[in-house]
């Protein structure tokens, strides 16, 4: 009994250390500048590994100096693939060493999820500025019968851009607050909604533009006096 529990004890002793060596091993591999020799891309089904690489910057090997640098680069994958519909896109790296030269092999590891088609874009807070108007200079538009339009984070920025510029063209100071994304996980969509912040007329402000908006205000005004009457009847 005393000589089962001697070699249970003995044998527990050896595998904890034998971990701590292989941890202290893992953890020391990459504390050094890396000197890379080979870069591999997996996952990537609707691009080209070449073409990524390009695309973030690592044609040359040698430019991934430490594990910080291919941590960035994987977070650059990611975005990459955002910008261009695949909205839930992830990406990690694995860092193998390699026996000869004391080189190392970097390899990116990619999930590209799925791409998000736009259902709907609206506008909320734009009083002053018709709706068709705003989607005549957005990027982002919904999906047609016979064609896809997918959710671009790229786009969207630019939207902000152009529908800002366009207020300030119209003699509106305004901005876009914010932009929210209601996705629906079963159909693999998203309604897109741009919310406004008119703040004042500026000094270009036309006057036929301004009847034109106490016109839009009357009607308002009246609609909502006749919605009140229909709620007590």
């Amino acid at each position: 009994m005393k000589k089962t529990l001697v070699l249970r004890v003995t044998f527990v002793i050896i595998q904890l250390f034998c971990f701590t060596l292989y941890d202290n091993t893992i953890q020391a591999e990459f504390v050094g500048p890396l000197d890379v020799s080979e870069v591999i891309v997996r996952g990537a089904e609707s691009f080209s590994p070449s073409w990524i690489i390009r695309q973030v910057g690592i044609k040359n090997y040698r430019s991934l100096t430490s594990e910080t640098i291919v941590r960035q680069k994987a977070y650059e994958i990611e975005d990459l693939l955002k910008q261009r519909g695949f909205y839930f896109a992830a990406c990690d790296y694995m860092i193998e060493e390699l026996p000869e030269n004391q080189e190392v092999k970097v390899t990116f590891r990619i999930d590209e999820g799925y791409r998000v088609i736009i259902e709907d874009v609206r506008f909320e807070g734009n009083f002053l500025i018709a709706d068709r108007k705003l989607r005549d200079i957005v990027q982002t538009r919904p999906s047609g019968f016979f064609s896809k339009n997918f959710l671009n984070e790229e786009a969207i920025s630019k939207d902000k851009n152009n529908i800002e510029k366009l207020y300030r063209e119209e003699g509106i100071e305004a901005v876009v607050s914010r932009v929210e994304k209601a996705f629906n996980e079963e159909k693999n969509t998203v309604t897109v909604t741009f919310f406004i912040h008119e703040k004042s007329l500026t000094g270009s402000f036309h006057d036929q533009n301004a009847r034109n908006v106490l016109e839009q205000f009357s009607l308002m005004q009246k609609e909502l006096g006749e919605l009140r009457e229909d709620l007590k009847s």
